[in-house]
């Protein structure tokens, strides 16, 4: 292994602001804005259980939203970052990564969002982010930990000579949440310079028939060049961030559902819905006692939904008629993005996997949202959920509701 240390550099620093959209595409080193940076402070989630402390500090209290708690996001405004569009010119790509190296030594901040998020996904998961755990000062009896950015740099490249607009090289974004948050926003560029409509888009693997459809419905028919896995030699990269989180950025979560569903036929008068939305096709955190839930909520007119077998229009479909939404936290709670603004969403959570994402989702759309922890069960993360107590509080909202005549 032939290791090349770097340091990160704001894309601000390294390139100038472009005077206008022609000078942006024909002159390197220059950037663009996209949307503009915005502040949030949201209302507090409720809890299904009132008295569950031990809960309540687990789901305030993890910095799950980039970086950010709950705690920060109801007690204060909190700057959000937005995003840029840049002309990087020659870079290099790591596979499977978030870095974009402008040069042998430096790679640009945004790749991971902003500053902030880079520290936090640094700070929390260093070796799959290019960072090396190593300790100093072991010969005089020291053992402190740090951290080096270094990388690799004896693999297989492939070149790519024809200018091209980055969209993602990481596995992992096949993922559904990752896919929609943190990769299809860069695809806002293309609004703001329809001349990046006639670029390729680089991605890692050949689009899946989901991904596919998510570009269809935003209008986007750009040639793709997958990388297979190997890092990449561009010689003119054009490299749009995201907001920072995408989530608690208003704008750009609007932008997403606005853009997704554009393809829905005018409103038209739909049966509401209540789903509870099933991890059973998952391998790890699954409500263990699934069954009996939905014996519990069967009478109020649940019904079980699996969204991996649905089609992209069959899940924004059966999300936009929903008036209430049980979930078990995953995937599937990306499509809350599609759900009516009245719908009210209860989400339930592994106790050792706390995250909020989806509480900013909801709090940007205007979602009423509540969470419920349950109750640890294997070394997969699975949980039980208090089936009697989740009936309760829904038959409490429900009580609550206006009757309609």
């Amino acid at each position: 292994m032939s290791l090349t240390t770097f340091e990160f550099v704001d894309i601000k620093d390294w390139c100038t602001r472009a005077l206008d959209t022609h000078d942006f595409m024909h002159r390197s080193r220059t950037w663009l804005p996209l949307f503009a940076p915005s502040l949030a402070k949201l209302c507090p989630p409720e809890r299904v259980v009132p008295d569950d402390h031990v809960s309540d500090r687990l789901f305030l209290t993890v910095p799950s939203t980039g970086g950010l708690t709950v705690k920060d996001l109801v007690e204060q405004e909190l700057a959000i970052g937005g995003s840029l569009v840049a002309n990087l010119g020659k870079v290099t790509i790591k596979a499977d990564s978030l870095l974009v190296l402008v040069n042998e030594h430096l790679a640009i901040t945004e790749g991971y969002g902003d500053a902030r998020w880079l520290r936090y996904q640094v700070k929390t998961w260093p070796n799959a982010h290019h960072h090396l755990e190593c300790f100093v000062g072991k010969r005089f009896g020291l053992k402190r930990k740090m951290h080096i950015n270094a990388y690799d740099t004896l693999e297989e490249i492939l070149v790519i000579d024809r200018p091209c607009l980055y969209l993602t090289v990481r596995q992992d974004d096949q993922n559904i949440y990752h896919w929609l948050y943190e990769t299809l926003p860069r695809l806002y560029s293309l609004d703001v310079i329809p001349q990046l409509r006639e670029l390729p888009l680089l991605v890692r693997d050949p689009l899946t028939a989901f991904q596919l459809a998510t570009l269809k419905r935003l209008g986007v028919y750009n040639e793709i060049i997958p990388t297979f896995g190997k890092s990449v030699l561009a010689n003119a990269l054009y490299f749009a961030s995201i907001p920072s989180p995408t989530t608690a950025h208003r704008e750009s979560v609007l932008w997403l559902r606005a853009s997704l569903a554009s393809a829905e036929p005018s409103e038209a008068p739909i049966k509401r819905r209540r789903l509870f939305i099933s991890r059973s096709d998952a391998k790890i955190r699954r409500v263990i006692n699934e069954e009996e839930v939905l014996r519990q909520l069967a009478p109020l007119g649940f019904e079980r939904i699996v969204m991996s077998g649905l089609t992209l229009a069959e899940q924004i479909a059966a999300f936009r008629s929903a008036e209430f939404i049980v979930m078990a936290h995953g995937a599937a709670g990306a499509n809350l993005i599609f759900a009516s603004l009245d719908c009210r969403v209860i989400e339930l959570h592994s106790p050792k996997w706390p995250n909020s994402v989806y509480y900013t989702i909801c709090k940007a759309l205007g979602h009423e949202y509540s969470y419920m922890f349950g109750l640890h069960q294997n070394k997969l993360l699975d949980y039980s959920i208090d089936g009697f107590a989740l009936k309760q509080y829904i038959c409490k909202l429900l009580s609550s509701l206006p009757t309609v005549v």
